[in-house]
């Protein structure tokens, strides 16, 4: 019997493996500098002191960069509060977006979502308010694949910003490996009909 195990073992660890080599690669596709009504900025950790992480900046960064390009009018910030953040992720992805000289108005706060679906489901209804059709997603570079299904089943027109971390070897290998597992868990909500 423990064999057997130590064999299930293995092989799990190699699919998981062969799993986050795969999403290692999508996360190097390149996409062309398209335009749109919106950029949509995916949500990530805030800091204690209200700071956006590292991985957020780099959203905001490439985000900041495309509007700033004219590839699209709004930038729509999306992100609750969770249970270790002083504040709602898309007050301060609103903040940081101001401090760097864009324009308040044209930034529309989705405040509510706990995740990725939830993120793009609540960005959508700000989208039909405001009557966007298109838009871009700016996150980064190992989580566009899946936002983007994410987004096509939602029915949204998307395009991409991919930000692309500086991150060490091992950070990246974390990165993909939490992708492959996110992607398992949306499959299971898949199949209960959450999206």
């Amino acid at each position: 019997m423990g064999k057997i195990l130590w064999a299930l073992l293995c092989l799990g660890i190699l699919v998981i493996g062969l799993s986050a080599f795969l999403v290692y690669l999508l996360s190097k596709r390149r996409y062309p500098a398209s335009a749109a009504d919106a950029i949509i900025v995916l949500g990530a950790k805030i800091l204690e002191d209200g700071c956006p992480s590292n991985t957020l900046k780099y959203r905001l960064d490439a985000a900041a960069n495309a509007f700033s390009q004219g590839r699209a009018r709004a930038i729509i910030v999306t992100g609750g509060q969770g249970p270790d953040e002083p504040e709602d992720e898309a007050g301060a992805m609103k903040r940081y977006l101001a401090q760097k000289g864009l324009p308040e108005n044209l930034i529309f706060e989705e405040s509510e979502s706990k995740n990725t679906i939830e993120n793009l489901r609540n960005a959508r209804a700000i989208m039909e308010d405001k009557g966007f059709s298109t838009a871009l997603i700016a996150t980064t570079d190992t989580h566009m694949t899946r936002a983007r299904f994410i987004a096509e089943r939602l029915s949204i027109q998307t395009g991409a910003i991919p930000a692309r971390p500086g991150r060490s070897l091992l950070t990246r290998f974390a990165a993909c490996v939490r992708e492959v597992l996110s992607w398992c868990l949306l499959v299971v909500r898949i199949a209960r009909g959450e999206l």
